[in-house]
């Protein structure tokens, strides 16, 4: 699929697991140097899905070429029925941040990038879920697929907190408390350290080993998130990233320790410059203690230590996000679509937008939700 036979610019669909896998080198090899790019697109994250068979359809990657280096790719899973295409990005299912992965020296790239993506992949209708408002370079492919007379309606799903850290934990800490919301933490945290002989440990990379992973289930098994459904650490794909981002030496965990009980823990992973708090949960029976307030503080103060520029909350909104984030953003569905046909496809999607806005009908089916991934959980435990 050659573009421009000066440059020596082509275009390649990279079609089915094995040969995604098998991409490895260039991909490892490309997200280094697309240093602006998160983690959610690194081999490591979304080789689980393929590994594990977590994706439906079939599992593309349309790639751009300079000579024998590979300067952009975008991850999907593609549908075909009776002749009408339509594609979601592969990851879609789990809370993570979408986009394309690329190293592109020159902005025409953009609009060579986003012809040859609908021309090559003959796609009617394009769905995502998990577009990150802050990724400024996936919004410029989207901004040409526009000017191409595509279509593109938007939606926003939820918030998104973030902290743009400093580059030492004191002037990030001045910057963001005054004097006495800093007297209030140490107070709380003196509070901990009176009525509890307290101790955190930190983890990286390989040292994460099975006994440590097995005491982070324990913490989320006597926490809030078994009522709420949600996965726990025992779940077989998520083990599966997990061990893809200890290998890559990406993985961080926290351990918070009161009383020689663990109480509290933080697991998630760097990659460039950016950490992503990914799994947290702590033991009900602490929260009187606040362990999250406790433990954050210090994980902010590693993180500067560590050279961390962003520190990423993720989906969702909460109380212990909004006490020390600094930047807030949001995740957004995105339909991308051509056609007569491109639009009938979307009928579905723009109901289902439609309806999440009715506050009862959204509670009713989070909570059947809710009750069906509690009843898979005890199942599989």
């Amino acid at each position: 699929m050659d573009t421009d036979s000066n440059t020596k610019i082509s275009f390649k669909i990279i079609k089915g697991k094995d040969l995604l896998l098998n991409l490895k080198y260039d991909w490892d090899d490309l997200y280094s140097r697309a240093y602006n790019s998160h983690g959610f697109l690194s081999y490591p994250w979304l080789s689980s899905f393929l590994k594990k068979n977590e994706y439906s359809g079939i599992p593309i990657g349309f790639t751009m070429w300079d000579n024998k280096k590979l300067i952009a790719v975008l991850f999907l899973q593609i549908k075909n029925y009776l002749g009408i295409k339509y594609a979601t990005p592969l990851g879609h299912g789990e809370a993570f941040f979408w986009g394309i992965l690329h190293d592109f020296s020159d902005q025409s790239y953009y609009r060579l990038f986003s012809t040859a993506f609908f021309k090559y992949l003959k796609l009617n209708m394009l769905y995502i879920d998990d577009l990150y408002s802050k990724d400024k370079l996936t919004s410029q492919f989207i901004d040409e697929l526009r000017k191409q007379k595509l279509k593109v309606k938007f939606q926003k799903r939820d918030v998104c907190l973030s902290i743009n850290l400093k580059d030492s934990f004191e002037d990030f800490y001045n910057e963001r408390k005054t004097k006495k919301q800093q007297k209030e933490i140490e107070k709380k945290i003196s509070k901990v350290n009176k009525t509890c002989d307290a101790k955190i440990e930190k983890y990286r990379g390989i040292d994460i080993d099975l006994n440590i992973l097995e005491r982070l289930c324990k913490i989320q098994t006597k926490s809030w998130l078994i009522q709420r459904g949600i996965k726990t650490l025992r779940d077989d794909f998520i083990q599966t990233i997990i061990r893809s981002l200890i290998e890559y030496d990406y993985a961080r965990a926290w351990i918070l320790i009161l009383n020689g009980e663990d109480a509290a823990f933080r697991l998630g992973f760097r990659s460039h410059e950016v950490y992503y708090s990914y799994w947290t949960a702590f033991d009900i029976k602490f929260k009187d203690l606040r362990p999250g307030l406790y433990l954050n503080r210090f994980i902010l103060e590693d993180c500067c230590n560590e050279g961390i520029k962003d520190y990423e909350f993720m989906h969702g909104d909460g109380e212990h996000k909004r006490f020390w984030f600094n930047e807030e953003n949001s995740i957004e569905r995105v339909i991308i679509y051509r056609g007569l046909i491109g639009a009938i496809i979307t009928i579905p999607y723009k109901v289902r937008w439609q309806l999440s806005k009715i506050v009862f009908l959204r509670v009713f089916i989070n909570k059947l939700r809710m009750y069906r991934a509690r009843f898979s959980i005890m199942k599989n435990n």
